[in-house]
């Protein structure tokens, strides 16, 4: 089976700088999608330029999908309430705050290519040297062309800021936050004929 991939546009792609987080353009890999399972935000540590973050992690996907239907992927990133990243220098209101993270497909016969997820925000209002640097919900949106079942994992992430001051976080060893999709065909619900008075 197969799985057409298109990533959403960001205003500017980041570099990404570890090996985890090699940038896919639009392509076709052995694939599919919708959720068999639904997953729950969950709390996943990071290392963000050499400081450990735990961030509170969740890709979604909507309930039902089909073959060549697009899917819309989302990858929500919530900063703690303590001990969160911060920006290393004020950041001003309509400044380009741009995310833009991998992630892996796994299952037979899907082969483990990479695809990217991402976004961009402008804050409105200030954002000091104290506070929890913004990071825009990612998303990326992917077409599958039979049904089948793979499970998706969150990878390495970057949030770069006024094309920049890049922050670049890798995933513990077991990885970032994951969800199984499943697609399928539907079924046909048969037409009742008009019963005979």
């Amino acid at each position: 089976m197969e799985l057409e991939v298109l990533t959403s546009q960001a205003r500017r792609r980041l570099a990404l700088k570890t090996s985890a987080m090699a940038v896919l353009g639009a392509g076709i890999f052995g694939a599919i999608p919708v959720m068999a399972a639904v997953a729950q935000p969950a709390p996943v540590a990071y290392t963000c330029n050499n400081e450990t973050i735990t961030f509170t992690m969740e890709l979604k996907t909507p309930t039902t999908a089909r073959p060549s239907a697009p899917v819309t992927v989302i990858w929500d990133i919530k900063q703690p309430a303590s001990g969160y990243l911060s920006p290393t220098a004020e950041i001003t209101p309509n400044s380009s705050v741009v995310a833009q993270g991998t992630i892996s497909p796994s299952g037979s016969p899907i082969p483990s290519s990479q695809v990217v997820a991402s976004a961009s925000v402008a804050p409105a209002t200030t954002i000091s040297e104290t506070a929890p640097l913004p990071i825009p919900t990612m998303t990326m949106v992917v077409t599958p062309t039979a049904s089948g079942t793979v499970a998706l994992k969150g990878g390495g992430f970057a949030v770069e800021v006024n094309e920049g001051q890049t922050y670049n976080c890798t995933p513990p060893t077991n990885g970032g936050p994951s969800v199984n999709l499943v697609v399928g065909t539907p079924t046909a619900t048969p037409t009742k004929s008009p019963t005979p008075t």
